[in-house]
């Protein structure tokens, strides 16, 4: 969708688009009747609320072509929140492709605790960044009489915090001087400081509610169906904790922290068990270790004696055999003297070695 946008001969856009919101009988169709300069809003005195639908009026003004968007009052007796929220998307909607301006409507002399917590309706019904496209319209001007408005707003602590959380800007409307035009010019001079001269202007991050109309019956049952889980979500975060959690967060929290003990309490188990596995199979490293050296001496004492019963052996035919040579050498001796003996017939006196024994011959 494309938009044209005409400016005048200084350069700035010539369109300015007002949406009017507040409570409920602050005089709200007053002052778009103000603004416009003629009275095109029912505006009467009564007890029953006269605008219950957004509703667009426009008119050339001053020079500008000026569009203001009549709004049903917030909290209000007759519609419900949802039908006041489509109201309110209905207004931004009107004021294709968005408004340069909220005008939060206040009545002199009557800002109560409901007024307090107008910008957090209009944030939790249109988008947190509203707030910097809004501007306080104060009517009953005629109240004021003496007292200068600056004065009246440094006395009231919660008109400075509400200005704060706003865009900052501020004005007065006496909606009984229609044709005062002044007062007209100055709201419009304040609205250009907001919109930086109409360049800048709200916009809503969905897409408007007529587009709606134009999705297919099982997309709408999928966008309601999830439009239905966040109220949920919204609803939930009445029931919260201390610390911001709501009881479904905290029963995932808790079964989050069983499973993290119960995952801790298995890898401990793990832990240990692989320990123990380690453990077991150091000591049977340790044992084989040592059963090594024990094996090698066996084995060496084994050698050791092997090698001592082989030297015994051998030893053992050694004398064996030095033996009987020592047998044979006194035989050959022996027989030696006797052969001498016979030759000679003497053999008294003569010792005769046999062996390791001697004896002497008596003969």
């Amino acid at each position: 969708m494309h938009f044209t946008v005409t400016y005048n001969s200084s350069g700035l856009s010539s369109v300015r688009r007002v949406v009017l919101v507040g409570h409920e009988k602050v005089g709200k169709s007053s002052a778009g009747n103000t603004i416009l300069g003629k009275k095109v809003f029912e505006s009467k005195m009564s007890s029953i609320p006269q605008t219950l639908s957004s509703d667009k009026r426009e008119e050339d003004v001053l020079g500008l072509r000026v569009t203001v968007v009549d709004t049903p009052g917030l909290f209000s007796t007759q519609l419900s929140e949802e039908e006041l929220k489509a109201e309110l998307v209905k207004a931004v909607d009107l004021s294709c492709p968005g408004p340069h301006v909220f005008l939060l409507t206040i009545q002199l002399g009557r800002f109560t605790e409901q007024e307090q917590k107008v910008l957090k309706t209009l944030e939790k019904m249109l988008s947190p960044d509203v707030c910097e496209h809004t501007m306080v319209l104060f009517t009953y001007g005629d109240r004021l009489e003496d007292i200068d408005i600056n004065q009246f707003i440094r006395e009231d602590q919660n008109l400075q915090k509400l200005l704060n959380k706003c865009s900052g800007q501020y004005h007065v409307f006496n909606n009984r001087q229609m044709g005062n035009r002044d007062q007209v010019q100055q709201l419009f001079d304040k609205i250009d400081v907001i919109s930086n001269g109409g360049q800048h202007f709200y916009q809503r991050k969905v897409a408007p509610s007529w587009w709606f109309s134009l999705i297919p019956a099982p997309l709408k049952k999928v966008c309601n169906l999830l439009d239905d889980r966040s109220k949920e979500n919204v609803s939930s975060q009445g029931n919260r904790d201390e610390e911001g959690n709501s009881a479904e967060e905290r029963g995932d929290e808790e079964r989050w922290r069983k499973n993290k003990e119960t995952q801790q309490r298995n890898q401990g188990e793990a832990m240990k068990d692989d320990h123990r596995d380690d453990t077991k199979n150091e000591t049977e490293d340790s044992g084989r270790q040592t059963e090594k050296p024990q094996e090698a001496e066996k084995q060496e004492e084994m050698k050791k004696r092997k090698h001592r019963e082989e030297d015994k052996d051998m030893k053992g035919e050694t004398d064996n055999n030095e033996s009987d040579g020592e047998r044979n050498e006194d035989k050959m001796e022996t027989d030696t003297l006797k052969e001498e003996m016979g030759r000679d017939g003497d053999t008294e006196g003569l010792e005769i070695p046999l062996g390791p024994t001697s004896f002497t011959s008596l003969s």
